[in-house]
Formats: C-alpha cells, sequence, structure tokens
C-alpha cells in the first residue's frame, strides 16, 4: 500500500527465517502478484536474524546512498530493530511503520500464548542484543 501510494519507489525485502523457505522471496512473489515491478524490488536474503536485517540491509541503503528509509515490521519486532538501527546506522532517517494488521493485534479471545511468547521474545532478545553489543 506504501509502494502504491506513493509513499516508496523502491521496496527492499529482507527476513531472518531462511529455514524451510527463504521467506523474502515469498514477499517478493506476493508484492509481484499486487502489481509492484520487479524492477522496484530489492531482495536481501541472507539475513539469519534481525541484527543481520539490519546491518545487510544498512548495507545496500549505503550503496544506494539513501539517506530516509520507510521501515515495516510488525509492531513486536519494532522496537529492537530500531534500536540496531540506531546503532549500525544513526544518520539514516528511519520511518518507523508497524504493519497496521497483524495476527498479534487480535484479542477477540484474550491474550493468547503466541502472543506472549512473541513479546517475550522480542524482549529477550533487546538483552541478548545488548549483552551482545549489537545495541
Amino acid at each position: 500500500e506504501l509502494y502504491r501510494d506513493g509513499y516508496a519507489r523502491k521496496i527492499m525485502f529482507s527476513s531472518g527465517y531462511a529455514y524451510v523457505y527463504n521467506d523474502s522471496d515469498n514477499m517478493r512473489l506476493m508484492a509481484l502478484s499486487m502489481g509492484v515491478s520487479d524492477a522496484d524490488i530489492i531482495l536481501e536474503s541472507e539475513a539469519g536474524s534481525a541484527y543481520e536485517n539490519v546491518r545487510f540491509s544498512g548495507k545496500v541503503f549505503t550503496e544506494k546512498g539513501w539517506n530516509s528509509i520507510l521501515l515495516v515490521s510488525s509492531p513486536y519486532n519494532m522496537r529492537r530493530v530500531s534500536l540496531v538501527f540506531k546503532r549500525l546506522y544513526g544518520g539514516l532517517n528511519v520511518l518507523y511503520t508497524p504493519v497496521p494488521k497483524s495476527q498479534f493485534y487480535d484479542r477477540r479471545f484474550g491474550v493468547n500464548w503466541a502472543q506472549i511468547r512473541a513479546i517475550a521474545h522480542e524482549y529477550l532478545g533487546i538483552v541478548y542484543y545488548w549483552a551482545k553489543g549489537y545495541i
């Protein structure tokens, strides 16, 4: 939607999930099916973690001379990713844009175990990244 509405001329897909399949490839296919030009898609498919997503994507932004990006991620992951961006690419203007609809927003049946796990994972990830010096 952000691309279609003119907020971005290019889209980069990067995902830490690359075990059974590479999630960035699936995101590319979905974007193509929604009318995004293949020429406007950049894939970063080497990352294996949120830290590597930022590190490898940031290299591309630097190489292309971009000084401003829209970062779209889940609201749970956004805090950790923003801390890594500030540490590695503090001069880059990043507009943090959480996805508007997520399975984690569904509260029809109260808070569920997956939501609790996701929050715990992210806060433990922040502590781990701090200990490793990533943030």
